[in-house]
């Protein structure tokens, strides 16, 4: 259902102090350079409260404190270069817009939007370019905000932001940067505020009860397996996506590839769920490896990542039928549930990416575990009438 929207009033909001001019140039690292050109949304609705009249109240003390907030998260407020490397931190400010519909002439960093509801109720979007804003430092930068906002004078020192770490460990090369130049690009054209033509997005819920007899079904396949809540989700998920592309382009059957314990690769026509959460789990096991995190340091780490990035870019140009699942959870990161103070607990949280075959967690309050998916449209329709799979998904 669609709720008719009336924009109210946009202005830009600045940091509240001036950016010292050493910091005028923020340097994109080479894992920000690599991040595509697309922004990534957050929702987040509370309920009514009857000491408090949103209508002007909470207008005026999210501008403050977001303007506070600017102060410390100052890229924010700048604009990316032209060949996407850099950011000038000339405080020009984000968009905010009293309403949901975004519309603006510039290409903004961030966007923020409040909706006020006729019933009392409140909805904050937020709205950030990846390159320099992922799920971890959008939840520091909106629980900084939160903070300003319930009254703080000060921000956490664990929450305090890190502009310099990441370029130092992942310096920027100059073969990421965009050649040549791009030129100004509106708002409304950037290709991140659309879904991929033919993708459509829902919701999944999956109980509690339902994600640890997952996991308990992985187990009995696999006595040395212990998947995580998200790996028996995702792989389950995994699995069922799978079956729904090949039953929508009529496939006699599934592969997929994978490495087995000679690290050769394997191929299978029948993906067992504790085959696909182990290779989930031991793909996430050599992120997690010092080992294998220091080869991606410095200057000789940069052409290892180059390296596999086109690895990647090439094995999924050798057949058009193979099909790339993007997974990655916001659980942990604060963008869930922030607390504003005067706008009492948050009711519901949501985001949303854009890009296809997206397999987006959050974990919700009562610990079950909540699901945006981006498919093909058909491939959608023969996921959600598989029975196997909505025994446990509940679609929203």
């Amino acid at each position: 259902m669609e709720l008719p929207v009336e924009i109210l009033s946009r202005e830009i909001i600045k940091p509240a102090t001036p950016t010292p001019p050493h910091l005028k140039c923020h340097k994109l690292s080479l894992m920000d350079q690599l991040n595509p050109l697309k922004y990534v949304i957050s929702i987040t609705c509370y309920a009514p409260t009857p000491t408090e009249d949103h209508s002007t109240i909470t207008v005026a003390r999210l501008k403050q404190s977001l303007s506070k907030a600017l102060s410390l998260f100052y890229p924010l407020a700048g604009r990316l270069a032209p060949d996407e490397s850099s950011i000038d931190c000339n405080d020009q400010g984000i968009l905010f817009v009293e309403a949901w519909m975004l519309k603006a002439e510039e290409l903004v960093l961030v966007a923020t939007q409040v909706t006020i509801f006729t019933c009392g109720g409140v909805m904050i979007g937020k709205k950030g370019i990846h390159k320099i804003m992922d799920g971890t430092s959008g939840g520091s930068f909106v629980k900084c905000w939160s903070d300003f906002a319930r009254g703080g004078d000060q921000v956490d020192n664990n929450n305090k932001p890190d502009f310099t770490t990441a370029a130092i460990l992942f310096p920027p090369r100059p073969w990421a940067a965009l050649v040549p130049p791009r030129a100004p690009l509106p708002f409304s054209k950037l290709d991140g505020n659309k879904l991929p033509t033919g993708c459509v997005v829902k919701v999944f819920r999956f109980s509690p009860q339902c994600v640890l007899t997952l996991q308990a079904n992985a187990r009995s396949s696999d006595r040395l397996l212990k998947p995580t809540r998200l790996e028996a989700v995702f792989g389950f998920i995994w699995k069922h996506a799978m079956v729904a592309a090949a039953k929508s382009k009529n496939a006699p059957s599934i592969e997929y590839k994978g490495q087995d314990e000679d690290n050769e690769a394997k191929i299978s026509s029948v993906p067992e769920l504790s085959d696909l959460i182990s290779e989930i789990s031991r793909a996430l096991a050599s992120a997690k490896d010092v080992e294998f995190l220091n080869k991606l340091k410095g200057e000789k780490g940069s052409e290892k990542i180059r390296e596999n990035k086109q690895k990647l870019a090439d094995y999924s140009k050798d057949d058009a039928n193979i099909n790339v699942y993007r997974c990655t959870s916001w659980s942990k990161v604060g963008l869930d549930y922030p607390d504003f103070g005067f706008l009492g607990k948050s009711v519901w949280s949501g985001h949303s990416g854009v890009l296809k075959n997206q397999i987006l967690f959050i974990m919700n309050s009562n610990q079950g575990i909540e699901v945006s998916l981006t498919l093909d449209e058909k491939e959608m329709e023969c996921l959600q009438s598989n029975s196997e799979f909505l025994q446990f998904a509940c679609p929203t």
